[in-house]
């Protein structure tokens, strides 16, 4: 597998050849330096892929992708990531080497016309049912305690995110109009990236260069935001059968494209799989939650730890939880705790090159953060000591704890 970034009047094309793959991936990303258009930016994200000027129906693009042999489309978004809102488009078809020449042109013709020419001011019915998926996902992530939980524990704590109160008005409130004139601010102003993946040659290049006018080269917002320490303890009542306790952890000044590794070996220990400390410690031994695990999130710069439990356990669970990070930073690390966390994360990365998906997002978290190639990676993983999991441990600062007691569980207990 070989890598290679091409800049292109104002924009870059990564190239990842491989032949371990039947398809060819395109992964066409436009990123805005502001955060302040998630709503019709998301909206974009749906309605670019229904319908344009060449094929103005739904029943049109399905017609078009299955002539192109069941040509996959789909539009997505991360509406903040860091000071950045991206708006991403990926297509996937298979290789002409397995069909005939030509093939590839014909797919990523299609994929330009959705991307490059839509309806102008786009059409109710298209911008309706976006509208009311959204609505739908919204109101699905806030009644699930999960996500109810960790939204507003991050909210809190400082971060924004998509499903709040100030985006669910403006959703109902825009226009089509509205989100059409995003979406010219954004062919022509975004910070444009492609990614494809598979075993094409540099004709693929050519064929963007020529269809793709020149723009002007910007430089990206951080891809990190570290909002200062509040240190708060917050809990909240609502109709739920069971009660959610979230612990945000912010890491303190660390340069995270060398320390990344480090955290992800020790979030392993933690609390990433069955026999973690927060697993085994938490929920085998003193049966305080039915769930617990933590999760390092590198784009916030946090470790956040999540249980599922009853109501009245609230503190002696939080209690038992905050132990195991005292335990950690004092230094109570094992080599085998070491040992078999490499070996997950090894594991890890061996699979990461059997999707192609991963593939992509891997080119992006280099790119974005600064991390290290996969070898480089390794050789890291493999030279751990343990004094520098507890140098990253010590790095992690409680910011916020957010109990969400589901008023169902409290009056069984």
């Amino acid at each position: 597998m070989r890598r290679k970034t091409y800049h292109i009047n104002g924009y870059d094309i990564n190239l990842v050849k491989t032949d371990k793959f039947r398809q060819v991936k395109v992964n066409m990303r436009f990123v805005r330096n502001k955060t302040d258009q998630q709503v019709e930016r998301e909206i974009l994200s749906k309605v670019l892929t229904q319908a344009s000027k060449k094929y103005p129906s739904r029943k049109k693009i399905g017609e078009k992708k299955e002539d192109n042999y069941s040509q996959f489309v789909k539009g997505y978004t991360i509406p903040i990531l860091g000071e950045n809102s991206i708006v991403k488009f990926e297509t996937t078809f298979i290789n002409e080497k397995h069909l005939k020449k030509g093939h590839h042109e014909k797919c990523l013709d299609f994929f330009m016309e959705l991307m490059f020419n839509p309806i102008e001011n786009f059409r109710d019915k298209e911008f309706k049912s976006a509208q009311k998926k959204i609505k739908n996902n919204f109101d699905g992530t806030l009644e699930d305690p999960v996500y109810y939980a960790n939204i507003k524990a991050l909210i809190n704590a400082g971060y924004g995110m998509f499903y709040q109160e100030d985006n669910y008005q403006k959703l109902q409130k825009i226009t089509k109009e509205d989100v059409y004139q995003s979406y010219l601010e954004m062919i022509n102003n975004d910070i444009l990236d492609i990614t494809i993946v598979g075993d094409v040659n540099e004709e693929i290049i050519e064929y963007f260069k020529e269809r793709i006018s020149k723009r002007k080269r910007k430089k990206m917002a951080p891809a990190c935001y570290f909002p200062a320490v509040k240190k708060q303890e917050l809990i909240e009542e609502k109709e739920f059968s069971q009660s959610k306790l979230v612990m945000l952890y912010k890491l303190k000044a660390i340069d995270l494209s060398k320390k990344y590794i480090h955290v992800e070996l020790l979030e392993n220990i933690l609390g990433g799989s069955s026999t973690s400390r927060l697993f085994t410690n938490v929920r085998e031994k003193k049966s305080l939650a039915y769930d617990v695990r933590s999760h390092f999130n590198y784009y916030k710069g946090l470790v956040s730890i999540n249980a599922g439990i009853d109501a009245d356990k609230y503190l002696p669970a939080q209690k038992i939880i905050k132990q195991q990070l005292a335990d950690l930073k004092g230094g109570n690390i094992t080599e085998k705790e070491l040992k078999d966390a490499k070996k997950k994360s090894l594991n890890e990365l061996k699979t990461m090159n059997d999707r192609m998906g991963l593939i992509v997002n891997n080119v992006y978290v280099e790119k974005y953060y600064g991390f290290y190639s996969d070898t480089k990676t390794i050789q890291i993983i493999k030279e751990t000591t343990l004094a520098d999991l507890v140098a990253v441990a010590n790095s992690l600062e409680l910011d916020t704890t957010y109990f969400l007691k589901g008023v169902a569980d409290a009056k069984t207990n």
